[in-house]
């Protein structure tokens, strides 16, 4: 894998991370409380979780 595919898929999985933590952030808007996934899109979530899982495996077998 050359370094400019590597670096373009480490944004990716980064990009996903963010967006994971923003999900989960309105799990639980409010310290304190015990987090729930009421305020979660599912599917979105899904779809990040399996995104994340397909640029992990690409970076792996780089």
């Amino acid at each position: 894998m050359n370094n400019d595919k590597k670096q373009l898929l480490e944004s990716k999985f980064f990009w996903l991370v963010n967006g994971l933590n923003e999900m989960l952030e309105e799990a639980n808007p409010n310290e304190g409380e015990t987090a729930t996934l009421d305020n979660v899109n599912i599917d979105h979530l899904l779809e990040c979780v399996q995104l994340m899982h397909v640029v992990t495996k690409q970076l792996q077998n780089r």
